[in-house]
């Protein structure tokens, strides 16, 4: 369990490279697959809030019945590693949202209204921050485009 949550930290890691990468000299395709990336990154910064679920140290569920909390101190960047990602997935697919055997938090978790907030409040600074590098390189692409279209 705690190798699948690896596995799905290091694929939101490698989004946000992908559209750090496109932003280094972008055409406008490449700055619209960024903003397509930015939408998959900011769904999995969410998800780590809505779907996560707490492990004991072996890795395994705390409770079938119970999804746990997750540390205040992590995030979707700093994963507690007794915490299984958003995007857990099974091992051929990588999946969205869990696995059969596996429950979902949804409002289940105590902590569900913390995590409610949590996911907006850092979704919402991630965006000002890779917002930011867009404008910073694909605005005026766009602008000129509109201009000339």
């Amino acid at each position: 369990m705690k190798i699948l949550g690896l596995v799905q930290k290091r694929r939101k890691e490698r989004y946000l490279q992908n559209f750090n990468n496109l932003l280094k000299k972008p055409t406008r395709a490449q700055c619209r697959e960024a903003l397509f990336l930015l939408g998959k990154i900011s769904h999995a910064w969410q998800d780590y809030y809505g779907h996560a679920v707490a492990l004991n140290r072996s890795g395994y569920l705390i409770d079938t019945n119970s999804v746990g909390t997750i540390d205040p101190s992590s995030s979707p960047a700093n994963t507690d590693p007794n915490v299984v990602p958003s995007s857990y997935g099974s091992w051929i697919d990588g999946g969205q949202h869990g696995e059969i055997f596996i429950p979902e938090p949804g409002n289940r978790a105590p902590d569900s209204e913390w995590r409610y907030q949590e996911s907006i409040n850092y979704t919402a600074q991630q965006y000002e921050i890779e917002l930011k590098k867009w404008n910073a390189v694909c605005l005026c692409l766009f602008k000129e485009w509109e201009k000339n279209a």
